[in-house]
């Protein structure tokens, strides 16, 4: 996995752009070998970073966020999750002010309700649990956020070619 990370910045490193996030999903459940072609089980954690697959993954913007779509990133020897991998994120994250969150760990905290961001020009903001974020008008552009529930209710179902399946 580590090679694809490692292609993706050799076909982009002169037009950092394209790789640059608010919120990142941690590539496969926060997978060390999205990071390095080395256990790190077997190096008991010396495993060394892809200096390439680092920097197609490091391109956070200010605020950014990174997601980890997994059980709760432990010191043991699961991969994925791994601690490592989270350690790296963490590394990317702090000269943009970012953060990891793990989907578990706000299940934990929130019950079984999904994760909700408000995309701000400051950078992402993951809403508390419970929190409605409303429409709000941005200034003078006239865009409007909504929560990804409230969009989901808005847009019409489309029935399938006469079926009684719906899009």
């Amino acid at each position: 996995m580590v090679g694809i990370w490692e292609r993706v910045w050799a076909d982009h490193k002169t037009d950092r752009s394209v790789l640059q996030y608010h919120i990142l999903g941690a590539p496969h459940h926060c997978s060390w070998r999205s990071l390095s072609s080395e256990s790190w089980s077997e190096s008991n954690g010396k495993a060394e970073v892809s200096p390439d697959a680092r920097k197609a993954l490091g391109q956070a913007l200010a605020g950014a966020i990174v997601v980890a779509s997994s059980k709760p990133v432990v010191d043991d020897d699961d991969d994925p999750p791994c601690i490592g991998a989270k350690r790296v994120y963490e590394t990317i994250l702090t000269p943009v002010d970012g953060n990891f969150v793990n989907t578990a760990a706000h299940k934990a905290k929130a019950g079984a309700v999904p994760m909700e961001f408000d995309v701000r020009s400051s950078g992402p903001v993951l809403q508390e649990a419970g929190s409605e974020l409303g429409i709000k008008a941005a200034s003078g552009i006239g865009l409007s956020v909504v929560s990804l529930r409230e969009a989901a209710e808005q847009i019409p179902a489309v029935n399938k070619g006469g079926e009684r399946r719906f899009a």
